[in-house]
């Protein structure tokens, strides 16, 4: 089931994060920082859960994996790269835990996504990851997310930019 993050899932979420941090650093991949202070933090997923924008993956009362899908209405990426201006959502922070890998958590987030974008009518999502994190960029590109180029943000790393058009009932 996938539902809103609350509050009451912080602790679990920060302790799971921190390992999905470390496992991402010991494979060569520099997207998230390695502490707990650094990107993301506590504060960010506490931002999401605020703003109704954390969704969580959870089975058998355990929360196995997340996302921050939340609508781009500050056009975020357009300081660093081309992109489409028209109602979409962002997705951020996508994390399935160590424990819970090869249970196709990530492609249940993603249509997930799919589908909130419809029900809101939003034909347009948008994602980036840093350029060696492999298992993202692999993730993108099998569920049929769009590269739309490589951008370097006003933070360490460079990140590829892509985009997923979906039909949407008028």
């Amino acid at each position: 089931m996938i539902r809103l993050a609350k509050k009451e899932d912080l602790d679990i979420i920060m302790k799971e994060i921190q390992k999905v941090k470390e496992e991402m650093h010991e494979s060569g991949n520099p997207q998230w920082g390695n502490t707990p202070e650094e990107y993301p933090s506590k504060e960010d997923f506490l931002e999401d859960i605020e703003n109704n924008s954390l969704y969580v993956f959870e089975e058998d009362d355990k929360i196995k994996g997340l996302v921050c899908i939340k609508e781009d209405t500050e056009y975020e990426y357009d300081s660093y790269i081309q992109n489409s201006h028209e109602r979409a959502f962002v997705l951020h922070r996508m994390a399935v835990f160590l424990d819970y890998r090869g249970e196709h958590i990530s492609q249940k987030l993603f249509k997930y996504a799919d589908n909130l974008a419809k029900e809101n009518h939003i034909s347009l999502l948008k994602a980036d990851t840093e350029v060696q994190n492999q298992k993202m960029n692999a993730i993108l590109k099998r569920l049929q997310y769009e590269f739309k180029g490589e951008f370097t943000p006003n933070y360490p790393g460079k990140y590829n930019y892509y985009e997923k058009r979906i039909e949407v009932n008028k």
